[in-house]
């Protein structure tokens, strides 16, 4: 075995406490204030509670159900102004397309003429 794990057992091993040990945790504890419960573990505390629970569990259901809708609507409008954008694009494209295909009517038209002589 190579040292570190000589330190790791030999640490790990069981030891008896120190004496008086016990006198001084059962002291500390004794001296000790018992802190008052936060918003947090009170709420959680109530969570316990089985009216509390079934409540909150419909809370958070119906919470979830509103973002999932709101997210889905979001997702349809995004959806329509897509589609709004790319029918605005191709009636630009067709337009542009009608104004190539006059000028280059025109441009072909007056290259076919023959130069008059004068």
């Amino acid at each position: 075995m190579n040292p570190l794990e000589e330190r790791l057992i030999e640490s790990l091993r069981r030891k008896d406490p120190s004496p008086g040990f016990e006198q001084k945790v059962l002291s500390r504890i004794a001296t000790q204030t018992v802190p008052r419960a936060g918003l947090w573990q009170r709420m959680l505390t109530g969570l316990t509670i089985p009216r509390y629970r079934l409540t909150t569990v419909g809370l958070t259901a119906a919470l979830l159900i509103s973002v999932g809708v709101a997210g889905y609507y979001q997702e349809q409008r995004k959806r329509a102004e897509g589609e709004a954008a790319k029918s605005q694009v191709m009636l630009a494209l067709q337009i542009a397309s009608n104004r190539l295909n006059q000028a280059q009517k025109a441009v072909l038209g007056r290259g076919n003429r023959s130069p008059s002589r004068d």
